[in-house]
């Protein structure tokens, strides 16, 4: 291609950089999103809807984990699994399960991963969590921080507490709770980190390195012309014009 300012290379009609733009694009499309797509097997469309499962109807999410926690090995009291809470997330979904043993409760915090397309899958075996002890101790309160990307970092607190306990000095982001009245088994989640946008200042710093870096290049560029196309009796390499 005849070109004054920069010397253009192309395959099959295309520029090289746009097809190595075009091959890294693909290439992050099909390892992040095309191959993991069967493991999120828990798909997003079969647990729109209600809570109640109806014979018939698609099931609910209720159904699903519970059809999850049995096939962990989870064993309980038939009818007596129930969601109490549940926080959703980019990338993550947190349940907080309860169920009973021989009419002994039992509570469970149940973590999945979503993809883009709302579909889930348990991040470890049920049967692994975390089981919440009946206490109102802070002490035995379950914490965890969950990473959502780069989106966010979220600090997970769950535990029992009584009608009369009083949570006090509870950090909430950039502000201080004084006093919370939790009722019996509760989750609490804050976001606490956005990596994103320290991610942002760097792709910008970047961004302007590179164009600064560009400009300057330019101005010590010496323009090189190439023949557009090959034609009988040209050599194999294209030929340099001289100014």
């Amino acid at each position: 291609m005849l070109n004054n300012h920069r010397t253009v290379i192309r395959v099959f009609g295309c520029e090289l950089f746009r097809l190595l733009i075009i091959v890294i694009f693909l290439s992050m499309m099909i390892f992040a999103i095309i191959l993991p797509m069967p493991q999120y097997y828990i798909k997003h469309q079969d647990y729109m809807g209600a809570y109640d499962y109806e014979p018939g109807s698609r099931p609910s999410l209720n159904r699903i984990l519970e059809e999850e926690a049995q096939k962990s090995g989870i064993r309980y009291d038939k009818g007596s699994f129930e969601i109490l809470d549940s926080h959703g997330m980019s990338f993550n979904h947190l349940f907080l399960c309860s169920y009973r043993i021989n009419g002994t409760q039992e509570v469970r915090i149940f973590h999945f991963e979503k993809n883009i397309f709302g579909n889930m899958k348990p991040k470890y075996p049920l049967s692994q969590s975390y089981i919440i002890p009946n206490s109102a101790d802070e002490d035995d309160f379950y914490r965890a921080y969950v990473e959502d990307g780069i989106f966010g970092g979220y600090l997970l607190t769950a535990g029992y507490a009584s009608e009369t306990t009083v949570l006090k000095n509870y950090k909430l982001n950039h502000f201080r709770v004084d006093q919370v009245h939790p009722s019996n088994y509760f989750m609490w989640i804050e976001l606490v980190h956005e990596p994103w946008k320290t991610e942002l200042v760097k792709f910008i710093l970047t961004f302007l390195f590179i164009l600064v870096l560009g400009t300057f290049l330019n101005r010590y560029r010496k323009p090189v012309k190439f023949y557009s196309g090959w034609r009988k009796g040209d050599k194999i390499f294209p030929r340099r014009i001289e100014e």
